[in-house]
């Protein structure tokens, strides 16, 4: 599928992850207006590669990061008459909530500890009267995924919308957007690009709004033969790259694989994963026992030259250190990094 030709340095982030060598020379190709045909050209076909790989019949695409495409979905949620749910067992839901606050949405929270799963029983009583659902699809604080097909079984017959936060999910998982509100996304992560660019996949007819500001307004960007505002082509570029050459249902496999090493290096060290159910492949939240810093552990691995996450805020104060197969790295990079992990893991009593 591919190789990771980038560095010697086995990148196990969620983000900033490794990128292939084909992004990395369009990301440091020449610069293009945002209002050539040529831009205009790739970038429609980066839209049509988008939807084909979420089933959504339409994605909006501009400059900023992956909290960006949250705000957007917030505003149109501002637009629907009723109450809401956001949905939060995890850092990531506990942010929706933020934001969803922030925006003045008029909202309950059904909050889980981190990592439980959603009684549907009781999720679905709190649901009755509500007009729409906000939750995260991969909880990446946990790595745990929250599935949606039986949410939306339930909401799709009573008009509740449901909105995803699928940024972690995205490109690292089999999607089916297409009875989805709204679910918001990233060029990093599992699509293999470079962060930057902020991404809303949707179904429905969108207009503009004079009461949302113009650049947190889905209906703006809903012309795909427009180009609202200035949008640096290095960024679409490196996307589309990523896109061309990333053969992601071999990716998904691949990461199964890698998965498998991970299960068992874990078992080698009695480590614990917080998910209660529903683990990812693709990214995993090992908590530590207290002999072990997260802190010690994360920088001998990275003198080695393999990177994991143990910065933060959530993961230091759980003492987690967290591993992630979200770009573009082979079964082979997983061995090596995992040989490492023992060796170093050995060290510590």
């Amino acid at each position: 599928m591919f190789e990771n030709h980038e560095m010697t340095t086995l990148n196990f982030l969620p983000g900033p992850i490794a990128v292939l060598p084909e992004v990395r020379a369009a990301f440091a190709a020449e610069i293009i207006s945002h209002r050539s045909e040529a831009f205009l050209a790739v970038r429609a076909d980066t839209l049509a590669r988008l939807r084909g790989l979420t089933h959504a019949r339409h994605c909006a695409l501009t400059m900023g990061s992956a909290t960006l495409a949250n705000e957007m979905i917030a505003q149109q949620l501002l637009q629907i008459q009723g109450r809401g749910l956001v949905l939060s067992n995890g850092a990531f839901g506990e942010r929706l909530a933020m934001q969803a606050l922030r925006h003045g949405l008029d909202f309950d929270v059904h909050a889980q500890e981190w990592s439980v799963g959603f009684d549907r029983p009781a999720l679905f009583q709190k649901l009755q009267d509500k007009a729409w659902v906000w939750f995260v699809l991969c909880e990446t604080s946990t790595g745990m995924i929250n599935a949606y097909e039986d949410v939306l079984a339930f909401c799709k017959p009573r008009g509740i919308r449901l909105c995803l936060d699928a940024i972690s999910a995205l490109g690292n998982m089999k999607l089916d957007l297409r009875d989805v509100y709204l679910a918001s996304g990233t060029s990093g992560k599992g699509l293999g690009a470079f962060a930057g660019l902020a991404l809303v996949f949707y179904n429905h007819e969108v207009a503009p709004s004079p009461s949302i500001p113009a650049y947190l307004d889905l209906g703006v960007f809903h012309d795909e033969a427009c180009v609202p505002f200035t949008l640096l082509s290095h960024l679409l570029l490196a996307l589309h790259a990523a896109l061309v050459h990333t053969d992601f249902k071999k990716k998904l496999e691949e990461t199964a694989k890698m998965a498998a090493l991970i299960r068992a290096m874990m078992a080698r060290h009695q480590l614990q994963t917080p998910a209660a159910e529903g683990q990812a492949d693709f990214v995993w939240s090992l908590a530590l026992p207290p002999s072990i810093s997260a802190q010690d552990l994360g920088q001998a691995l990275e003198a080695r030259g393999v990177r994991l996450y143990y910065q933060g805020s959530y993961l230091p104060a759980r003492n987690w250190i967290q591993l992630a197969l979200m770009g573009p790295l082979t079964v082979e990079d997983a061995e090596r990094g995992i040989a490492v992990m023992d060796e170093v893991l050995s060290l510590f009593p």
